[in-house]
């Protein structure tokens, strides 16, 4: 394999690792205590959030919020 091949796959592992939390982490807003609470979790894109949580966000959604996009 030439130098050229292995730098474009380390280039893609790399972009792979730092767009992937973007669409696996989530945040919803669950009651914990009777009180509201962010969690931050890490599952697959199709999975829903537990019965009492509210707004499944994506890591991206939430920055393009941040950003106020």
């Amino acid at each position: 394999m030439s130098a050229g091949w292995r730098f474009a796959l380390f280039l893609i592992v790399i972009v792979a690792l730092v767009v992937a939390p973007l669409f696996l982490v989530y945040r919803s807003q669950c009651i914990e205590d009777g009180k509201p609470a962010d969690t931050w979790s890490l599952v697959a894109p199709w999975d829903d959030p537990p019965s009492d949580c509210r707004g499944h966000e994506t890591g991206f959604e939430v920055l393009t919020e941040r950003l106020g996009f």
